[in-house]
Parts: structure tokens; sequence; C-alpha cells
């Protein structure tokens, strides 16, 4: 199903993974220098082991990979896509390590500015009332009259956009979608339409081209659903700095190599059951139950 020669299959097979490598050297440099595995070190390894779930993915998509790329040999499994080519294994690195903690850090850069926390001043109550303490809601009118007056204060328009600022969290979740969205548009919209790889058959509307189509539906919003969601798993930590995820595992019971085995084992797992539970799995029940079958992708 792919009628043209792909365009620069050296990008995806040979660029791809020379970023990964450069990703893994920084995340290197960045825990020696910290004498820490960081989070961010963490997410790229544990991401970048969430490969194996491509395939059922590419099933649940009706996606197949050109055979022009060099694929991996024998590996056939049921739900899986015919095509698997080995350059998707660092692929998982890149793409999700280059996006989640710039968009984290940027949200909480413009979130935290726009709700006045400079300095380490902690956050507004947004439910209390944007009066000051002195001041009535009501001021009675000249006596003997029935007027009345509102006595509230003039508000800003900072103070007017801190008033109805969503949380961090509510921010952080829909910026990020958009953001994910529009990253998954990119990497795939391109790659679609230069024949590395195809959705065979599409659910709703669609940018088809000559060699490929990427639909704008299904499954990109569940895609961008799910990086949303991981994300705010991955940015969740207790009051003392600990990531959440850690906490519940109780790494903190390990010392040494161990505690370091005890959180690289952590991470590759969360990243690898939000993958699983917030997308792969219901996407694949989604075409079991629903969709059409396909001779191109069976």
């Amino acid at each position: 199903m792919h009628p043209k020669a792909p365009i620069a299959p050296w990008v995806f097979e040979g660029l791809g993974p020379l970023l990964w490598i450069v990703m893994a050297v920084y995340y290197v440099r960045q825990c020696r220098k910290t004498n820490t595995l960081t989070v961010p070190a963490l997410v790229f390894i544990g991401a970048t082991t969430m490969w194996w779930q491509e395939w059922y993915g590419d099933w649940s998509s009706y996606l197949l990979y050109t055979p022009k790329l060099h694929l991996i040999p024998g590996y056939h499994l049921p739900l899986t896509s015919g095509n698997k080519p080995w350059a998707v294994i660092p692929a998982y690195g890149w793409f999700f390590g280059l996006v989640y903690f710039p968009i984290i850090a940027g949200v909480r850069r413009v979130h935290d500015r726009l709700a006045g926390n400079h300095a380490g001043k902690s956050s507004p109550d947004w439910n209390s009332p944007d009066r000051r303490p002195d001041e009535s809601p009501m001021r009675s009118g000249p006596a003997g009259g029935t007027a009345t007056a509102v006595a509230y204060r003039t508000q800003s328009p900072a103070t007017t956009v801190r008033r109805y600022l969503p949380s961090f969290t509510m921010t952080l979740l829909l910026v990020g979608f958009v953001l994910h969205y529009l990253w998954d548009l990119l990497i795939e919209g391109v790659a679609t339409q230069w024949g590395l790889w195809n959705y065979t058959h599409t659910v709703g509307p669609a940018i088809v081209g000559s060699r490929g189509a990427f639909p704008l539906l299904y499954p990109v919003i569940p895609f961008a659903i799910m990086m949303s969601l991981t994300m705010l798993v991955i940015d969740s930590k207790r009051a003392d700095g600990t990531p959440t995820v850690e906490a519940w595992a109780r790494v903190d019971r390990f010392t040494g190599a161990s505690r370091t085995t005890a959180r690289v084992t952590t991470w590759v797992l969360t990243m690898n059951l939000t993958y699983l539970l917030l997308f792969i799995g219901p996407i694949v029940i989604i075409r079991a139950a629903f969709l059409p079958r396909s001779n191109i992708v069976p």
C-alpha cells in the first residue's frame, strides 16, 4: 500500500537513532552532575521500553510501515501490524522524551506568572472574594434616600485573570492535550506524507497524500489524551518532592544500586502501564469490537 518510494527514510532510520544517542549522552552527563538518576532520564528510559506495544497500536489503527525500511525479521504476533522497523525502538525515546518536560516547565512558568506566584509566593485563594476586608458590597445612600451603591474595588486585568485562572493541573492537562496533538500531527503528518508509514483505513477526516494518509481524529485524539494524562502522572509529587509513583513503590526502602534498580523498574512499569491502559488496550478493544476487518492489516 505504498505506491511510491518513501522520501528520505534516512531521517527516520538515521537521524532518529542519532537523536536518541544524543539524548542518552545528555542524560548520562546530567545524572553524573547531580549524582542521581533524574526523572527526565527515568522517563526517557521508560518511554524507550514501550516500543513493543507499537505493533498492537498499529493493528488497532490500520497503520502499515513501508517495507522499504529495515524491518525486524521473524516478528509475527496476533493483533499486530505486518512491518516492524528497527527504528521504532529509539523513536519511542526521542518522541516522548522531547515533549513532556518542556511542556511541564513552560506551562508551570506561564501559570505561575499569571497567578502572581513570584519568588516563591504561595498560590492565591481563587475562591476568596475580590475585595478589601474593610469593603462592604453595598453602601447606604443619603439619609432618607433609597439609593444604594456598589463599592467593589475596580479590578485590574491581572486580578481578573487570577480570579478565573484554572488550577495548574487542569491547565497542564488542557494545554498538554493541544500541544501533544500538534506534536503528533507534526511528526506523523510528515511521516505519512513522506510514505514512511500509512494509515490504510481512516476513521473520520484525514490528510491524504500520494504516499499515505494521516487521520485527524482517531487514533490521534485518544493518543493526545493518553500523553496528557501520563504527563500528570510524571509531574505528580509528594510534599517532599518525591515522585508519587516512587512513593507508591516504596523505593525509599532501598539504598545504593538496589535503589537505582528499583527506581528504573518503577518508571519502566509506570510508562508501560499508562501506555497500555490509557491507549493501547482501549484502541485494541475499539477495533476488535467496532471497526471493520482489513485485508491489508488483518
